[in-house]
């Protein structure tokens, strides 16, 4: 239900109470002849769960001419997943063996950033030096091709592995990762380990926003294997830093940052606090630096980003919006 505090939401919390009533006797309906196979089932159970929750949305699309007030699949496994995980998940970032060899470390303030978070993202057994080479050599002997952990196929390691919360957004853990190991501006995307398999159940299914939306399941390797939930995700990263992350720009760039950061600080505790936007002033397909000469400067009432969480909750999972919206 809207809470009565967000009086902004598009739909009133009678409209919103309803869709979710009626979303319960779908949802009823469906585990009857799909029933979660439960919270430590196999990967494949839970993408034959998934793809018959789904079938059973399209054939309500079909069977209602497309005027159903019925939950997505997608969102009904999203849910069940979120209240059957356990509290404690792991997020575990694997990648191509081919993309990790030919990653690089070439900016001093993204090898600055590696080394001071190393040891909160290091898989458990490394005792190295906190270098993105050194690491990067341990990782590709230690998931050596003749090993396959939790099920990860041969061409593919385990990067890191994060301890989450089932509750926890996926991005303020995915992106602060990237940050800290130096490698955002290397990022280009990220998508479920097993997004096949995820496809042919349902196509549309991808990376959820709450980490226990993901499909998890147990770990097969290591000490606490049989007590440990695994979120798989596929990290993809160019080979060079693309554009820099905060940690890695060049000094130019990092004074500019500072500068508005200062600027934006010092507003904080007064009646005209101001936060700001970076616009680049000239269209470009190439990506410029982020320094005065290049970007313009909007600055904006603090109070913008509360209208922009709200904007971008509408955008991007509906809040507050009842389904015939």
């Amino acid at each position: 239900m809207a809470p009565t505090k967000k009086k902004w939401l598009i739909s009133s919390p009678q409209a919103i109470a309803e869709d979710e009533r009626a979303a319960g006797a779908f949802t009823k309906d469906w585990l009857r002849s799909n029933p979660f196979p439960g919270a430590s089932s196999s990967i494949d159970a839970k993408c034959k769960f998934l793809k018959g929750v789904h079938n059973c949305f399209e054939e309500e699309l079909e069977d209602s001419l497309y005027m159903t007030s019925a939950p997505e699949g997608r969102d009904v496994v999203a849910k069940i997943l979120l209240e059957h995980a356990p509290d404690k998940l792991y997020l575990q970032i694997r990648i191509n063996r081919a993309r990790l060899e030919k990653a690089t470390l070439d900016d001093e303030g993204d090898k600055a950033s590696f080394a001071s978070n190393l040891s909160e993202y290091a898989l458990p057994g490394y005792d190295g030096e906190a270098k993105w080479d050194t690491y990067k050599s341990w990782l590709l002997q230690a998931n050596n091709k003749s090993s396959s952990p939790d099920g990860i196929d041969s061409s593919h390691v385990v990067l890191a592995e994060i301890e989450c919360s089932k509750n926890d957004k996926m991005d303020n853990t995915f992106t602060p990762f990237l940050e800290k190991m130096g490698i955002l501006g290397h990022y280009l995307k990220a998508i479920p380990y097993d997004r096949k398999m995820l496809r042919e159940a349902c196509y549309e299914w991808g990376v959820q926003r709450i980490i226990g939306e993901n499909m998890y399941y147990p770990a097969s390797s290591g000490a606490e294997a049989e007590n440990k939930m695994i979120v798989p995700l596929m990290l993809m990263l160019a080979p060079k830093s693309r554009s820099g992350s905060s940690a890695g720009c060049n000094a130019e760039e990092a004074s500019f940052e500072k500068e508005l950061k200062d600027a934006k600080a010092a507003t904080k505790n007064t009646s005209d606090a101001k936060t700001y936007l970076i616009i680049p002033k000239k269209n470009s397909e190439a990506e410029k630096p982020v320094t005065a000469q290049h970007m313009h400067v909007l600055w904006l009432p603090a109070v913008f980003n509360e209208h922009s969480t709200r904007v971008s909750g509408h955008f991007n999972w509906g809040e507050g919006e009842a389904r015939q919206i």
